[in-house]
């Protein structure tokens, strides 16, 4: 069995803890950049992957629950992240690492990395929340992967109203908010382009959106 190289495996964790900005381009970067943060929050650096005789792109065996600093406490759920009402102490206080000057028009971002756990259903990827000139929250995006989207799914029909729509391309799981919501915005959850047996938190690729509604602001 070819030995993958570790060192691209680990680059976009390492870009991360750098403080670089995240450019997701395609769905490759998504889960590159996801493997890397499943890899990191098992506790595993570079050399002890090396001594395991690592030969996929994920753990050969289970690895203990440990956090890496770099992404923060595991979210209680996810309704703890995807909220408009934190503010930019918040962001700073809870991940030790935040990538700023992402600006957008008359927003500025603060991109952190998330892991919400080593569950199937659990998120890994780049979650990032807009403030406006208030210091108000006015859109939240989030890129990655997920084993199940179930979860997801579940808590943004009932915290923000998306409902599934239909999509031209059928691989495609479309869900978008409905008129009356205190939020507007959309989730796209796909297939990865390979599925495998031996990634099952990257079966999935995931796109979120969410915007705070006009009249709220």
């Amino acid at each position: 069995m070819r030995i993958i190289n570790r060192r691209w495996l680990w680059a976009g964790a390492l870009l991360t803890a750098a403080g670089a900005p995240v450019a997701i381009t395609s769905s490759d970067d998504v889960q590159e950049m996801a493997t890397g943060a499943w890899q990191s929050v098992a506790g595993k650096d570079e050399q002890t992957l090396e001594r395991m005789g690592v030969t996929a792109e994920f753990p050969a065996r289970p690895a203990p629950p440990l956090v890496d600093p770099i992404e923060g406490p595991p979210a209680g759920s996810l309704a703890e992240v995807f909220r408009f009402d934190v503010t930019t102490a918040w962001v700073m206080g809870r991940w030790p690492r935040v990538t700023t000057g992402l600006s957008q028009l008359d927003l500025q971002g603060y991109r952190v990395p998330l892991v919400t756990g080593t569950r199937e259903h659990d998120l890994a990827g780049a979650l990032t929340y807009y403030f406006n000139r208030g210091q108000r929250v006015e859109k939240i995006t989030f890129r990655g992967t997920t084993g199940d989207a179930r979860p997801l799914v579940a808590t943004m029909a009932q915290r923000h109203g998306l409902l599934r729509q239909p999509h031209a391309d059928p691989a495609v799981h479309l869900y978008r908010t409905q008129p009356g919501q205190q939020t507007n915005g959309q989730l796209q959850i796909r297939p990865a382009r390979i599925v495998r047996r031996d990634l099952p938190h990257a079966r999935f690729e995931v796109e979120l959106e969410l915007n705070r509604a006009t009249a709220l602001r």
